[in-house]
């Protein structure tokens, strides 16, 4: 809320969709209370969960997706916003930094520093030709290597050497039981 409070002083017609259903209700209350004291209502938009197909679209909508997470095990938002086209600012955390090429697929900011959040914020709103091209790479990276087809191939070539591991171990475990008796 901090970094959105440093974009809107900067760009004053920049607005902030906010997609997702807390959890902590206490945290929620404490992101509403920020808000309404930094003066925010006007530029913040706070969305429950969304179905796929809305989140999809308002993806799609959005100039960049920004998840500021403090820690994250991989993200899988960011593949779904790739997905879309649409490009990530995302904290240089967990598995988040294996997923956005920094500058190309999408902008990466240590955890929790707001000035360079919101710096990488205006600077989407500032070059929108560079974001649409980021959008298109993010895009290629996502179908690349998250498509359907990959994982059916993945899943595949996972039990095929699952498999294989399973019969080289009936071999030996059969090979140790039986006698080898010589005169």
């Amino acid at each position: 809320i901090n970094a959105v409070a440093r974009v809107i002083a900067k760009i004053p017609d920049a607005r902030v969709v906010m997609i997702g259903k807390a959890e902590n209700q206490d945290y929620l209350a404490s992101l509403q209370a920020q808000i309404q004291r930094l003066r925010l209502e006007a530029q913040v938009e706070w969305m429950a969960a969304l179905p796929q197909t809305e989140l999809a679209h308002r993806m799609r909508q959005a100039d960049a997706l920004v998840l500021p997470s403090l820690s994250e095990a991989l993200g899988r938002v960011v593949i779904e916003a790739m997905a879309t086209g649409t490009p990530v600012i995302g904290s240089r955390v967990g598995g988040i930094p294996e997923l956005i090429a920094d500058g190309k697929t999408g902008l990466l900011v240590p955890p929790g520093d707001d000035a360079a959040l919101a710096e990488k914020m205006c600077w989407v709103a500032e070059h929108p030709d560079e974001i649409f091209q980021m959008g298109r790479q993010a895009y290629a990276f996502a179908t690349k290597f998250f498509s359907e087809d990959i994982y059916v191939q993945g899943y595949a070539q996972l039990l095929s050497e699952a498999a294989k591991l399973l019969s080289q171990e009936q071999t030996r475990s059969k090979g140790r039981n039986s006698s080898n008796i010589t005169s």
